[in-house]
């Protein structure tokens, strides 16, 4: 007989979203952010403001690529949905990603 996998039944429901208004701001009651300190991060749940951006260089050798590709050209293809508010703002506020390539094997 195989086993049965069941769902946990105690964990809120996982959003998964590129889109900041999908989500809901966090109050620290939720499990997932319960050891989070969100008064530090309270700005950055309601409206995060981009004042900089990192400047990304890539040194590799040959076998590596590094190629940066718009928003708009299928990066969201290349990442991981964001789970949260703010990482789903921060993409929203990124022009383009740096997609690096290690083949397998790579030294």
């Amino acid at each position: 007989m195989s086993p049965v996998m069941v769902p946990a039944t105690d964990h809120a429901p996982v959003v998964r979203s590129f889109d900041p208004e999908d989500f809901v701001v966090p109050h620290g009651r939720e499990e997932e952010w319960r050891f989070t300190p969100l008064d530090r991060l309270h700005e950055l749940q309601l409206s995060p403001v981009v004042t900089t951006r990192p400047v990304v260089s890539v040194n590799a050798v040959d076998a590596v690529t590094a190629q940066r590709l718009a928003n708009e050209d299928g990066a969201q293809s290349l990442v991981p949905t964001p789970v949260d508010r703010i990482g789903a703002s921060a993409w929203l506020l990124s022009d383009e990603v740096t997609v690096i390539s290690v083949p397998a094997g790579s030294q």
